[in-house]
């Protein structure tokens, strides 16, 4: 069974800590305005305004439920447990880009701190031999 997505922030937070299927990113610095609000966002669209059909209900009205999905995503149920969701592309790419653009932001975060932390760094020159690449 895989495990849900969950978000956490406090309304007051600095932090965002969002675990989907089991990988875990804290967001933090002055992006986190915007991310955090994105992601509530995303959050209230999906326990709010998310239609749930049952598959077998689904599979009987393919082209209906296909057409409602491009307005407003639908979960899919299976002996009333949520299983999958059918959205529209582009949502569904903006969704996919959100938690992309989360994860860049935590990994910079992260270097920047053990940066900051060690205090070693390298120039160019350094990388570049280290990686066997003359530069012109």
């Amino acid at each position: 069974m895989r495990n849900p997505t969950t978000i956490t922030a406090g309304a007051l937070s600095d932090k965002i800590t969002v675990t989907p299927a089991g990988m875990s990113w804290t967001l933090r610095g002055p992006q986190i305005w915007v991310i955090k609000h994105i992601v509530w966002l995303l959050f209230i669209l999906y326990n709010l305004c998310m239609n749930k059909i049952s598959s077998t209900k689904a599979r009987q009205n393919w082209a209906d439920t296909v057409e409602k999905a491009r307005d407003e995503p639908i979960v899919i149920t299976e002996h009333g447990r949520e299983t999958v969701v059918v959205m529209d592309a582009a949502l569904a790419k903006l969704a996919l880009q959100v938690l992309e653009d989360a994860y860049d932001v935590e990994q910079a975060t992260k270097a920047l701190e053990e940066f900051e932390r060690s205090g070693i760094s390298f120039t160019l020159e350094e990388v570049a031999a280290e990686l066997g690449i003359e530069l012109g």
